[in-house]
């Protein structure tokens, strides 16, 4: 509906003003907020609710991946932007390196991030994503877990310990392995690495490849790569969580038992004839 106003000037004429645009008897009203599907306008226009695609049956598909970055990072761990890659220096010597062999699709995802980025290389952002992984993976509980629980087992001299010294964790190769050649590693990191893949039972390679991915898993890349990452990270944690109960019932075993008597032998022993 138009409305015209007018008003007096003044000289006490009566001047029209623009015309005004006014909805008459119609109010905007906003959806209810839907917690569970999708928001639609059924017939009567009212909103119905849609089912969500990924459920079958009704049931939601616990094969859904979800590619929040809340699921690996910490609340205070924002994703950062292009400028704070570029940016990064290695902070180690040149002679201070690092081999890990990974699935080729994490290279693949290491080349996209230097594209976007632009004035880096990748052994840089490989450095950059080692770190920020490391710095993730110090805040899962089962990795602390399985560690305590080995250095328990080593201190008491249990037998129990073959059970947690090699942990056969393969990575998934979907279409291959690669090799990175990293330099200039920060000798920090590079120890952090070596120790909790020595606590895990892990090689220094797999725990470094599985860092790289946790560093790199929430930044914005193209594909199928997220969920392929995503995918890898979750299989880990699995493995984690059977391994740190598997820990914690050895290590509370062995701290059950008394301790065993020390035997001592001095250098003279081994010249002594049987």
């Amino acid at each position: 509906m138009i409305v015209a106003r007018t008003r007096t000037n003044q000289s006490g004429c009566a001047v029209r003003s623009e015309p005004e645009s006014r909805t008459i008897g119609l109010e905007r009203q906003r959806p209810p907020r839907l917690t569970n599907g999708a928001a639609a306008i059924s017939e009567k226009g009212r909103p119905a609710l849609v089912p969500n695609k990924c459920s079958t049956n009704g049931q939601n598909d616990d094969r859904r991946v979800s590619l929040k970055p809340s699921t690996f990072v910490r609340d205070d761990d924002d994703t950062p932007d292009l400028l704070t890659i570029r940016q990064f220096k290695p902070p180690g010597d040149r002679d201070d390196r690092l081999t890990i062999g990974s699935p080729l699709y994490v290279r693949r995802g290491l080349e996209t991030i230097v594209n976007a980025t632009g004035r880096t290389n990748l052994n840089s952002v490989a450095l950059w994503a080692l770190a920020r992984g490391l710095g993730r993976f110090a805040a899962w509980t089962e990795i602390e877990t399985i560690c305590v629980a080995r250095a328990t087992l080593l201190r008491s001299g249990s037998a129990d310990l073959v059970q947690l010294d090699e942990w056969r964790y393969q990575l998934a190769a979907r279409d291959g392995h690669t090799r990175l050649f990293l330099r200039c590693v920060s000798p920090t990191d590079c120890g952090r690495c070596a120790e909790r893949a020595r606590g895990l039972g892990l090689s220094t390679s797999t725990y470094g490849a599985l860092a790289i991915m946790a560093g790199i898993v929430d930044l914005p890349l193209p594909g199928d790569l997220p969920r392929v990452l995503v995918s890898e990270l979750r299989e880990f944690r699995r493995g984690l969580r059977q391994r740190a109960a598997l820990a914690g019932e050895l290590a509370k075993r062995a701290l059950s038992l008394p301790p065993s008597e020390e035997q001592r032998v001095s250098w003279a022993d081994v010249f002594e004839e049987d």
